[in-house]
């Protein structure tokens, strides 16, 4: 994850808590303790997530180096956008297609981007956050479309936005669609991009910590109870989770490296193994889910 999506996070985490605690004035004492630790612990999971999450820009590094190019057929068709008819496919559609976006940004892809940019602002629209796509968004990104850092500065800090918005007005359980919607897209990304180069085992290794971040989807996905609208999403994310818990970690302690002051670090190391059957069976899963969602 980069510097620029850590603050943005940091300002969500900000904007989240206080928004959260100025409508729980109100509430007794112990309510409003209550409130603030749910509020915490989704925070925390929704930042573990994020943190584990492949980079658009790592995995766009780890496949040039490989020789990987743009694949065209990957992301989503945004001709599909008014099948999303629901507010719950709309939201789990806003995190696809702003997993495409951040795809076809990073590749230089500027007519596929303003496709997905369209898709994402009429769900927006649809979502009821029509104020966070403002002319002022759009003539940033036509201003900097030729500049990848400051696109992709500009595309966090929109969906944070959007993020926080949502927060704010207690509709947690969308904010959750959308952040299940554009992990499932990362991850069905880097699996195909690895059937496309199978000897990249930078990329299948990034695919593999998603051990962990699976984790933390699917108990934030748990956080909201019997949710009518996360029933299905969560146990999907369950079944998901069981194949990413049958990937090997071997912990090692690591001695002998020092820091930038010459002073020793000791610490652990952690091996991931996947083997490329498990792999093939993730790759599989993923993409019946992502059918599921978006056919």
């Amino acid at each position: 994850m980069n510097i620029r999506n850590v603050l943005a996070f940091a300002g969500f985490s900000t904007v989240l808590l206080t928004s959260c605690g100025d409508t729980a004035t109100v509430e007794s004492n112990s309510s409003l303790v209550k409130k603030d630790s749910t509020v915490q612990d989704r925070t925390e999971k929704i930042e573990n997530i994020f943190f584990n999450i492949p980079s658009p820009i790592e995995t766009v590094n780890i496949l040039k180096q490989a020789g990987a190019t743009y694949e065209w057929n990957l992301p989503l068709d945004p001709m599909k956008l008014d099948e999303f008819t629901g507010i719950s496919s709309k939201a789990l559609a806003m995190g696809i297609y702003g997993a495409d976006l951040n795809y076809a940004s990073v590749f230089g892809q500027d007519n596929d981007m303003y496709m997905y940019l369209s898709c994402a602002e009429k769900l927006g629209n649809d979502l009821g956050m029509g104020q966070v796509f403002t002319k002022e968004t759009t003539d940033r990104i036509e201003i900097n479309v030729a500049d990848k850092d400051s696109m992709q500065s500009i595309i966090s800090e929109t969906f944070w936005s959007m993020d926080a918005q949502l927060h704010d007005e207690g509709r947690e359980s969308i904010s959750a669609l959308i952040i299940c919607g554009g992990w499932l897209e990362g991850v069905y990304l880097a699996t195909q991009l690895a059937v496309l180069n199978p000897n990249n085992e930078a990329i299948k290794q990034r695919i593999a910590e998603q051990k962990y971040s699976i984790e933390n989807l699917v108990k934030l996905l748990e956080s909201y109870g019997d949710n009518d609208d996360l029933i299905e999403v969560t146990f999907n994310m369950k079944e998901l989770e069981e194949l990413f818990q049958q990937i090997t970690e071997e912990k090692k302690l690591t001695e002998g490296t020092v820091d930038e002051d010459g002073m020793p670090i000791i610490g652990q190391q952690i091996s991931l193994t996947m083997s490329d059957e498990l792999l093939k069976e993730i790759t599989q899963l993923i993409s019946e889910i992502r059918v599921d969602y978006t056919y």
